[in-house]
């Protein structure tokens, strides 16, 4: 089965990959008057606002003014900034997991696990601010940062679970090991250097999008199988 990708810019407020624009359709979706609405006019506001504010130098009042309702309307539903905050990092990672593609038999694991690549890069793309508050918050505050490991391990552990379609033995700790210890690192630092572009030599490093999930895709299917992926998987077209 050929992979059949179409590069799109990844910065769009209302793509499908972005947390906010899913949000805004959310909230369209709801009935004008009622809490569902009110609750994701929140997270909107929270989210916009943390795009901008460390979670320091957050309050109630500037969520209260980009949501659009009013301060007792936060209090009916949350008790604090953490409060919302948890709930904002609760509702991303479920968007995220929906976001994940299926297995798909059909194709070999290399190109597979491009397509998950590529698909955790888009995420991070199209919600770069909002993963950098992610990563700030986990280091102060303990509930975020059990709520951010949690994330990241149903992430983790999609991985493996492609990669070993066909039993190779081992654990299950193995096998998370096997890919992770030696690839993810690389893996998590490349599309750092995408998303910040911090120097010119990163941003000339990577070609696009698919290469970088191409460049991660290809360190841990070499550092799980010790070998190269056959020259048959669609996924090389992005080298």
């Amino acid at each position: 089965m050929s992979l059949k990708l179409k590069k799109k810019p990844l910065n769009s407020k209302t793509g499908p990959y972005s947390f906010t624009g899913f949000l805004k359709r959310k909230i369209n979706k709801a009935p004008a008057i009622g809490p569902e609405a009110s609750v994701t006019a929140l997270l909107l506001g929270t989210v916009n606002t943390l795009s901008t504010k460390r979670y320091s130098d957050l309050r109630v009042e500037e969520i209260v003014k980009a949501s659009g309702v009013s301060r007792a309307t936060f209090y009916n539903h949350f008790d604090s900034k953490l409060a919302i905050c948890h709930e904002v990092f609760t509702e991303y990672s479920k968007f995220s997991n929906e976001m994940t593609p299926p297995s798909n038999p059909n194709l070999h694991p290399f190109d597979e696990i491009f397509q998950i690549s590529l698909n955790f890069t888009k995420l991070i793309c199209a919600n770069a601010a909002l993963h950098r508050r992610f990563v700030e918050l986990s280091a102060e505050i303990p509930i975020i940062s059990a709520l951010w490991d949690e994330h990241n391990a149903q992430n983790i552990e999609s991985i493996p679970r492609r990669l070993y379609r066909e039993d190779r033995g081992g654990t299950e700790q193995d096998r998370i090991a096997d890919t992770f210890l030696i690839g993810s690192v690389l893996h998590e630092n490349i599309y750092g250097l995408y998303v910040t572009g911090r120097t010119p030599a990163a941003r000339m490093s990577i070609k696009s999008p698919e290469h970088l999930a191409y460049r991660a895709s290809l360190m841990m299917y070499r550092a799980e199988y010790l070998a190269e992926p056959p020259s048959r998987c669609e996924a090389h077209q992005y080298a």
